[in-house]
């Protein structure tokens, strides 16, 4: 009986180490391992919308404006494990793809369409294309509702603000700045140019690619910089 008794202690402990085990995998994300376990409360008229001193507020966005670290060149061997689309190729070793990580795609957008208010509100002419802010704003409409946030944002500051200084549990946006160096693509925006392979050349002098780059680029390479 005391055997027994046991046993099936063992084996209730074995499926909790299993259950709390897959349950940790779910909770973290596919590819960064991210975890919300980083405590940030709403806020409003914080650094970002500093409406008393709208040049530091531009300062804040600029410090998040470049989104360069997140377009990666993944080995198809992680992508088909993965089970993602194949990509383009990145120039400089065919068995990678180019991807763009889905926050900074976001991130991107949002900054699209702060630029285009801007623009309106000061009365200046648009400087990016129409189509280009419908489709950030419907991107970032795509994540919203897949996201599906279900917090109850509290009301108490007046019938327009919700959910002030009401803490939520975020990813480390630290932590995902990092991942991304593990598949470094050297990509970085460059209007008007003759080579699209010339946006991939922002790497280190002594990349292994630095050889290949100088041979199809020449003097147009970004190494070092």
């Amino acid at each position: 009986m005391a055997l027994f008794w046991v046993l099936n202690c063992a084996i209730l402990g074995i499926q909790c180490f299993r259950l709390m085990n897959k349950l940790e995998k779910l909770e973290r994300t596919e590819f960064a391992g991210l975890k919300r376990n980083v405590p940030v409360p709403w806020s409003v008229y914080g650094p970002y919308d500093n409406r008393s001193d709208p040049e530091a507020t531009d300062k804040e966005w600029e410090k998040i404006s470049n989104i360069r670290l997140g377009v990666i060149a993944l080995p198809d061997s992680y992508v088909e494990e993965k089970g993602l689309h194949k990509a383009q190729r990145f120039p400089w070793d065919g068995s990678k793809g180019v991807y763009l990580i889905n926050a900074y795609h976001n991130l991107h957008c949002l900054l699209k369409l702060r630029t285009s208010l801007l623009e309106f509100h000061r009365g200046e002419e648009q400087s990016g294309s129409f189509a280009h802010v419908t489709h950030c704003l419907d991107a970032l409409r795509q994540d919203i509702k897949c996201n599906a946030d279900d917090t109850p944002r509290w009301s108490g500051y007046g019938h327009r603000i919700t959910g002030v200084d009401q803490v939520r549990m975020c990813r480390n946006w630290d932590l995902l700045d990092k991942w991304p160096k593990t598949f470094p693509s050297y990509w970085n925006k460059i209007p008007s140019i003759e080579n699209i392979n010339e946006r991939f050349s922002y790497c280190p002098v002594d990349s292994p690619y630095a050889d290949q780059i100088i041979e199809t680029l020449g003097s147009k390479h970004h190494l070092g910089e």
